[in-house]
């Protein structure tokens, strides 16, 4: 079983999506216009690469996860967009899929190396194309009060041999950074989007069991325990109704070849 294959419902109906703003914010930044190729790294549901597909000539969807291929391929067709999708890894990208005017990471930089996706993305991005490393964070608004509770008790039940497996730097550029360094690529800068949105107690029990670390199959047997205790971390933030408000900020940190 791959890694997210047991959370990949939970992934599709709870993790928050990049809102529209979000996206053409990034087509404006980069001038993208209706032409050219995104390919999108790690896809997973195919999120991101949906909704920059209007803003490029063709989208490309590539994971090492089937799950999550079909996933992609249920939500474009869902959203009416054309999406090519690839099972493959970041790394062995080759230069059939030339020229690239965009490739997204999306929470996936980290589970790759560094050093071979990008010598790949070399052999395929356009001179004038770009990178753009992209997550969601929440922010620290006094709305956001739930998360720290909900982060710790989710992270209560993180196996030892996950302890420090995905980076958590507060800063986008603080992960990304250091890995360009030496690398074809250097930073130019980010695109950040601030967004509201209205979440409730069992979304964000679901959205807990869609990360890597806390899925249905780390969990086992413990997973109603699991479920349990981010009920009870939530319940003293949750309204009447278990609703709750996010104030997010969805980033871009956006980097081009030397």
């Amino acid at each position: 079983m791959g890694r997210f294959e047991s959370n990949v419902a939970h992934y599709v109906r709870n993790r928050p999506r990049y809102p529209t703003a979000f996206y053409t914010a990034i087509a404006e930044r980069l001038g993208l216009d209706g032409t050219g190729r995104l390919l999108d790294l790690g896809c997973g549901p195919g999120f991101i690469a949906i909704g920059l597909a209007p803003h490029v000539g063709e989208a490309i969807g590539l994971d090492p996860e089937p799950a999550m291929l079909a996933a992609a391929r249920d939500e474009a067709a869902r959203a009416g967009v054309a999406l090519r999708l690839i099972e493959a890894r970041a790394e062995d990208v080759g230069p059939d899929l030339a020229p690239v005017r965009l490739a997204t990471f999306g929470r996936s930089f980290h589970w790759m190396d560094p050093a071979a996706t990008l010598a790949a993305m070399k052999r395929v991005i356009e001179p004038n194309g770009h990178l753009a490393f992209i997550r969601d964070r929440i922010t620290d608004a006094p709305e956001n009060n739930w998360h720290g509770p909900w982060e710790r008790a989710r992270k209560a039940f993180e196996s030892p041999d996950d302890t420090g497996a995905v980076r958590r730097l507060s800063r986008l550029a603080d992960r990304i950074g250091p890995a360009l360094e030496g690398s074809p690529f250097r930073v130019e800068g980010e695109v950040s989007v601030l967004s509201t949105r209205t979440t409730n107690v069992d979304a964000l029990v679901e959205r807990a069991l869609s990360m890597s670390t806390t899925s249905p199959a780390k969990l086992g047997a413990r997973i109603d325990a699991f479920e349990a205790a981010i009920r009870v971390a939530l319940a003293p933030f949750a309204g009447a109704d278990g609703r709750l408000t996010e104030i997010a900020s969805s980033d871009a940190l956006i980097a081009v070849p030397r």
